[in-house]
């Protein structure tokens, strides 16, 4: 049974809760509180909305939705009910519009098959997350989506090259953002982003404010 935006419950607790102290540091991995969630899904499923349909395949739509780093999938539960409730609204079964909805417009990537399990079960049946490392390439199609979202890991490169040597070494200068001396692994996915995301769609990952002054940025 669908249930709308706002009546939903916090998805609690988040797999970052789950981890230890220790493994929060070494994975980058913190929560995502659920008003921020809600903020960034809001703003891009309208602008998805309005920019690739014009209501012409309401009740179904075709906006295609791409999480990085899914985690315990709150962002791509967020987007599901927003989906759901236009195309509830334009007339849509429930039912028929939320199978829709998460077999068709939804894509999830994590790296750790705990929490793609848990994503999957929050989603619902027929929900497509992939296990694997996003930034590695192969997982999904460049240019493929109207909007690609979530909240990346936050991991220096110093400690990344301390916790998995062979994925700082897979990732330093494969990305405009991994060229620098010191770098941050959630610069690699904004630069991923851009090559995921389609032309004309939105990029909303949440960041540190020390992007703003990084040198790698």
């Amino acid at each position: 049974m669908f249930v709308s935006p706002r009546a939903r419950p916090n998805l609690a607790p988040s797999f970052a809760d789950t981890l230890s102290r220790a493994e929060r540091r070494a994975r980058g991995a913190f929560y995502t509180p659920p008003f921020l969630v809600d903020q960034v899904a809001d703003e891009l499923v309208a602008r998805a909305l309005a920019r690739t349909t014009s209501k012409a395949h309401l009740p179904y739509p075709e906006v295609k939705i791409l999480d990085p780093a899914a985690g315990d999938g709150r962002f791509l539960c967020a987007c599901r009910d927003l989906l759901v409730a236009a195309g509830v609204a334009a007339g849509g079964d429930p039912d028929v519009v939320l199978r829709h909805v998460v077999a068709r417009c939804l894509v999830g990537l994590e790296r750790d098959q705990r929490a793609a399990e848990l994503a999957r079960q929050q989603l619902g049946a027929g929900a497509d997350v992939r296990v694997g490392e996003a930034l590695l390439g192969g997982l999904v199609a460049e240019r493929s989506f109207d909007i690609v979202l979530g909240n990346p890991p936050y991991l220096r490169s110093s400690d990344l090259r301390r916790a998995d040597p062979d994925l700082y070494h897979r990732l330093h200068q494969a990305f405009v953002a991994t060229r620098e001396r010191q770098w941050d692994v959630y610069g690699a996915f904004l630069d991923q982003a851009l090559r995921w995301v389609r032309g004309d769609g939105d990029v909303g990952l949440v960041v540190p404010s020390r992007w703003q002054t990084g040198a790698s940025a």
